[in-house]
């Protein structure tokens, strides 16, 4: 059997829970909460999704830790953590270079070999529980089938990258589908509407 197989529709899970972050200079420092709660590929908003999109505004890095922890600090009930901006700037930009090239999937079961974690088997399930918040964006975005990670073609998405329900989605909302057509539209009226009036201006008897 093929070992990546089993990859797939795999549930995905690590720990965590943010008392309080807070920005210091170009770094954010925390702590953990006393009582730590589960965080999986499920959740809504979906963890992976939020982080691609985020910005790397400081503001927005420390909202995101606030909502789902730090990415590469083990969590440990109550414990201090701090980052610089940078790392998770770093990280992000891996993430969405893995997103927009697909090369990472040749081997993806090697790859979380690399990063540690435990697989629990149940009741025809795999559970996969990494050991940090940035193994398991990792994980979330290596067992996704290749042809649903998508970049909305909507010029100045704010929410550019996105898992696709449906094999030909092009956009991450109708929304910015919507737009993407108004803005084909204005921008064919002005380099070809000139030449489609005198066109039709010749065709009046």
């Amino acid at each position: 059997m093929d070992t990546n197989s089993f990859l797939v529709g795999m549930k995905l899970e690590t720990i965590g829970g943010v008392k309080y972050a807070e920005l210091s200079g170009d770094q954010v420092r925390g702590r953990f909460k006393e009582t730590l709660s589960e965080i999986t590929s499920a959740s809504q908003p979906n963890p992976l999704e939020t982080f691609l999109n985020c910005g790397s505004d400081p503001t927005a890095i420390v909202q995101f830790t606030l909502s789902f922890g730090p990415l590469k600090q083990e969590p440990k009930p109550g414990s201090e953590f701090l980052f610089y901006l940078q790392e998770f700037m770093d990280a992000q930009q891996l993430l969405q270079g893995m997103w927009r090239d697909k090369s990472h999937y040749e081997k993806p079961i090697d790859l979380l070999k690399e990063h540690g974690g435990n697989y629990r088997f149940q009741k025809g399930s795999i559970t996969y529980a990494a050991p940090t918040l940035f193994v398991q964006l990792i994980a979330d975005l290596i067992i996704r089938p290749v042809e649903r990670l998508r970049v909305c073609q909507q010029r100045g998405c704010s929410h550019p990258y996105f898992f696709a329900k449906h094999r030909n989605r092009r956009y991450c909302s109708d929304e910015c589908a919507e737009q993407s057509q108004k803005d084909f539209n204005k921008e064919w009226w002005q380099t070809q509407g000139a030449d489609w009036r005198r066109n039709q201006r010749k065709k009046v008897p």
